[in-house]
């Protein structure tokens, strides 16, 4: 008897199954398997915050943020700065990028995008490389919707 109890009792212990001990994302996912919630999250928020954020939102919409625009085009033509613009807006409109043209004395540009960082601006010049490929970044004030 004593064989057999010894016999059995390693088999016994290595099914057991180990249980790791609750973490806070295996409660939350219990909970939504079981239906254990309430469906809804009540945030208590001091209101002052809502103000900074939307304060800090309609400055942003008026007086923009420093980022990144490519440059697709750049000289003295005005029609040349609109031709690009239409070119642009014939192959690449399905980008919903913003599309302007600005003078500074003596030359026109054609400014594509508002990208809040130089990595977002040179994944979407590799994009217009085919068409534009002298494109390049350039910082601007750009605006966000």
């Amino acid at each position: 008897m004593v064989i057999i109890a010894g016999l059995l009792l390693p088999s016994q212990l290595a099914a057991q199954e180990v249980v790791a001990p609750p973490d806070s994302s295996r409660l939350i996912i219990h909970q939504l398997e079981t239906g254990n919630h309430p469906g809804r999250m009540i945030l208590h928020q001091d209101p002052r915050l809502t103000q900074i954020l939307r304060r800090h939102a309609e400055f942003n919409k008026t007086e923009g943020s420093p980022g990144w625009r490519l440059l697709i085009f750049k000289g003295k033509g005005r029609s040349d700065a609109f031709n690009t613009q239409a070119t642009f807006l014939e192959f690449f409109n399905n980008l919903n990028l913003r599309v302007d043209i600005h003078y500074e004395e003596p030359d026109f540009m054609t400014l594509v995008g508002s990208f809040r960082t130089k990595e977002e601006a040179f994944r979407f010049q590799k994009i217009l490389e085919s068409k534009f490929p002298n494109a390049y970044p350039v910082k601007a004030t750009i605006f966000i919707d």
